[in-house]
């Protein structure tokens, strides 16, 4: 990944080449997320540390995804979430395991479908 000079304001873009990766040799994906590294070094200001405290998160289950969509929208709530606050999003479970996109992509299909 790229350092994120401000991950109070959110992720910067994702790359989906691990999703790309993992999709071509049937792998499943692993998360982790960093939290604090912009405090160690910073990609405008160079290496003028402010803090050496530095928290990784490695997400148990490494997990297939159905799509591109599930990985951007899972990996940008919960990795974006961690990197932003330094601790893991709300029903994290739910995320891990996929239902939260199961629950998002239904509710988007039952508002555009037409009573």
């Amino acid at each position: 990944g790229q350092l994120n000079p401000s991950p109070e304001k959110g992720m910067l873009p994702i790359y989906r080449g691990a999703y790309t990766l993992a999709k071509m040799a049937k792998r499943p994906i692993q998360m982790m997320a960093l939290y604090g590294v912009h405090q160690l070094w910073h990609p405008q200001h160079g290496m003028s540390p402010t803090s050496n405290r530095i928290k990784v998160r490695m997400y148990p289950h490494p997990r297939h995804f159905k799509n591109s969509n599930d990985f951007d929208l899972t990996f940008t709530n919960v990795v974006g979430y961690y990197g932003q606050h330094g601790n893991d999003i709300p029903h994290l479970k739910s995320w891990l395991d996929g239902t939260e996109y199961y629950k998002r992509q239904l509710h988007q299909h039952l508002k555009a479908t037409p009573n």
